[in-house]
């Protein structure tokens, strides 16, 4: 097995939710961001997630309290809207459903 790095998903600056830099299509937890993990039609194999070091430095983000992300209203819900915890099972949430 030769595993590769297929997708780097990272971007500066960005954060889990989108309070200061309103840019809810790079949010963590936005369909756009998980979407872009898939390359060429192959869903990826393993997902490392390291998110936290903008929000925890914007102090406008709160952690507030985890969640099941699956109860979270989905698509229907403004993540830009939620604490860190939250969004950070909803972006869970998401990648399982989606991968």
């Amino acid at each position: 097995m030769n595993p590769e790095t297929d997708v780097n998903n990272s971007s500066i600056g960005n954060t889990m939710v989108s309070r200061n830099y309103n840019n809810t299509e790079n949010m963590g937890c936005s369909w756009s961001r998980i979407n872009n993990l898939k390359v060429n039609g192959k869903d990826p194999d393993l997902i490392f997630v390291m998110m936290g070091g903008n929000d925890w430095v914007n102090s406008s983000i709160s952690l507030g309290t985890y969640v099941n992300g699956d109860t979270l209203p989905g698509d229907s819900s403004t993540p830009e809207d939620l604490d860190f915890k939250p969004a950070f099972a909803l972006m869970l949430s998401r990648i399982k459903k989606t991968y």
